[in-house]
């Protein structure tokens, strides 16, 4: 009797190409942290592309502890729990220029559109608001912890004169559809047209990376835009894609951090990542993965095919002695193959692709 290969029907069992991610929040948020990037950004959605913000003008924000709402009232009560953090599946980053704070929102999810984006901005928003005057609520507080205000100021716990730093937000969206979603609050909001006088709307800036017309003056915004627009046009094939972007990467001397926020952003997987690495050199990867991935794909339907001819006419452990394979393979095999019965071998594939959706649903309730 044969002995039954059991690594290799594990194998294919998990014949799945499951290459190294670059995390796309850690990436773009180390990307826009430049303040370069990060000023050119606003300068040119905000000013037109006129020098408003200088990078030397630019101071970094704490954003864990902007982040930060209260269910007390008061600012000694920070980090003795009654104190929550935001949700975190956005990244953010701030930075205050010229009496100004800036904020770039990124969302986690690169494909999703967030139909619930008014209530996640406000709510950043009133963070950073709520941090500026807790810490000017700190200043008038002596070294014994008394309050150095009088009359009326004692109420609010800040001086009638103080003022704070409006707060502007810009939520970029990598995902390669249009967004579909909510611009302001009232689109989200079902409100008569007679109340809109006394509901205050919230209006967004969103930034459609994929999408737009912006016109950069920093290189890395520019190629990091244009790369992008490529490998997002839906009328390009693969192919196409990756001709463009090869051609692009020889025309213009493209830095190896907008390479990897290009690899972060398009959801691109690759084994290693080297600082030198190209966005060409990536999609070259992904094209010989694929190429693995369908072989194996082809040697799992073909050993499906080899189970589907001998099913009722050998045992599970007959049929894993004569394919040297695992007798649990095999039973998952015979198991899918059940639904087509009798016509099991016109539908090898068919059989390959319930046992991945019930790998991949199994996958995902592993994560939940």
């Amino acid at each position: 009797m044969r002995k039954r290969n059991k690594k290799t029907a594990v194998r294919r069992k998990k014949s799945k190409v499951n290459p190294q991610r670059l995390k796309p929040d850690v990436v773009m948020k180390e990307y826009w942290s430049g303040n370069s990037e990060f000023a050119d950004l606003f300068n040119t959605l905000i000013y037109g592309g006129e020098h408003h913000i200088d990078e030397s003008d630019l101071c970094e924000q704490d954003t864990e502890s902007s982040m930060i709402i209260a269910n007390g009232t008061d600012a000694k009560d920070v980090g003795k729990g009654k104190y929550l953090t935001g949700a975190r599946d956005m990244i953010k980053i701030a930075k205050n220029a010229l009496g100004v704070e800036y904020v770039l929102l990124g969302l986690e999810n690169q494909e999703g559109i967030h139909y619930a984006l008014p209530f996640k901005v406000l709510k950043y928003d009133a963070y950073s608001y709520d941090k500026q005057y807790r810490l000017k609520k700190a200043e008038y507080r002596n070294k014994d912890g008394k309050v150095t205000l009088t009359g009326d100021e004692l109420i609010s716990g800040i001086r009638k004169e103080d003022r704070f730093l409006p707060v502007v937000t810009v939520t970029l969206y990598y995902g390669e559809k249009p967004w579909d979603g909510p611009r302001e609050l009232y689109d989200i909001l079902n409100i008569p047209e007679e109340l809109k006088e006394y509901v205050p709307n919230y209006r967004l800036n969103i930034v459609e990376v994929c999408n737009n017309n912006l016109i950069f003056n920093n290189q890395n915004n520019r190629d990091l835009f244009s790369l992008l627009s490529i490998i997002c046009n839906p009328e390009l094939t693969i192919g196409e894609k990756r001709t463009r972007v090869g051609n692009y990467e020889k025309e213009h001397n493209v830095d190896s951090k907008v390479a990897r926020a290009v690899t972060a952003t398009s959801n691109i997987s690759i084994k290693g990542y080297k600082e030198e690495t190209k966005v060409y050199t990536v999609w070259e990867e992904i094209r010989k993965e694929g190429e693995k991935h369908g072989k194996e794909i082809g040697e799992m339907v073909k050993l499906i095919n080899q189970v589907c001819k001998k099913i009722g006419r050998y045992t599970v452990s007959d049929i894993a002695d004569m394919l040297e394979e695992n007798e649990q393979t095999i039973a998952c095999i015979i198991e899918h193959a059940r639904k087509y019965e009798p016509d099991y071998e016109a539908h090898a594939e068919d059989i390959y692709n319930d046992m991945n959706k019930e790998q991949q649903d199994a996958g995902d309730e592993n994560k939940e």
